[in-house]
C-alpha cells in the first residue's frame, strides 16, 4: 500500500450506536434460528392463547403464553436496553475520527485521542452494507460507517488495507 493517511469522521449518535449493534447481533445469530426462535414464541403464545380461550385454563397455558409473549417480546427490550445505555454515554452526540494508514487505525473522540490499534490486533471484520465491525479479540469491537469516508475511494482504498491486513473478513446481511 502506500503511505497515505486516510481520514473518516461520523457523528456517534444513538442512531449510529443501535446500528452497530444490530449488525454485532445480526452476526452473531443465524437467519434460521431467528426464524425459528419466532415461530417457536408465536406457538408457545398461540397454543397458550387457545387452551385460554377454550377454558382448558390450567396455569401451564397461562405459562405458555406469558413465554411466548416474553420471547416476542426479546428484540424491543433488547432495543430498549441499548436506547437506555446510549443516553448514559457522555460520549454520545461527539464526533469520532479516524486515521488509518498502513500501520493501524487511530480514533479520536471529540478531539482526544481514544485508541491506537496495529493491523496485528484486528481478529477479524464484518462487512456490512452500511459500514465495517473491526473486531480485537470477541468483544471488543469498532463501527466504522460507509458514511464516515469522505469518497469511494477512501473506503476503496480501507477496503483494500483491512484485505491485506486482516486474514478473517465476513459479509453480512
Amino acid at each position: 500500500m502506500s503511505d497515505t493517511t486516510l481520514h473518516a469522521r461520523y457523528q456517534y449518535t444513538a442512531t449510529e450506536f443501535l446500528t452497530a449493534n444490530r449488525w454485532v447481533l445480526k452476526s452473531k445469530a443465524q437467519p434460521r434460528m431467528q426464524a425459528a426462535g419466532r415461530i417457536v414464541a408465536f406457538v408457545l403464545a398461540g397454543f397458550g392463547v387457545w387452551q385460554i380461550y377454550n377454558d382448558a385454563t390450567h396455569l401451564l397455558d397461562y405459562f405458555l403464553l406469558a413465554a411466548g409473549l416474553f420471547w416476542l417480546s426479546l428484540p424491543l427490550v433488547t432495543r430498549l436496553l441499548l436506547q437506555r445505555t446510549i443516553n448514559r454515554d457522555p460520549e454520545k452526540d461527539s464526533w469520532i475520527e479516524w486515521r488509518i494508514d498502513d500501520e493501524g487505525t487511530r480514533v479520536n473522540v471529540a478531539g482526544t485521542e481514544k485508541t491506537s490499534v496495529t493491523w496485528s490486533d484486528y481478529t477479524q471484520a464484518l462487512v456490512t452494507h452500511e459500514g465495517y465491525l473491526l473486531y480485537r479479540g470477541t468483544e471488543r469491537l469498532s463501527w466504522l460507517p460507509f458514511k464516515a469516508f469522505a469518497s469511494q475511494a477512501d473506503q476503496d482504498a480501507f477496503q483494500a488495507l483491512i484485505e491485506e491486513h486482516i486474514e478473517d473478513i465476513r459479509r453480512v446481511v
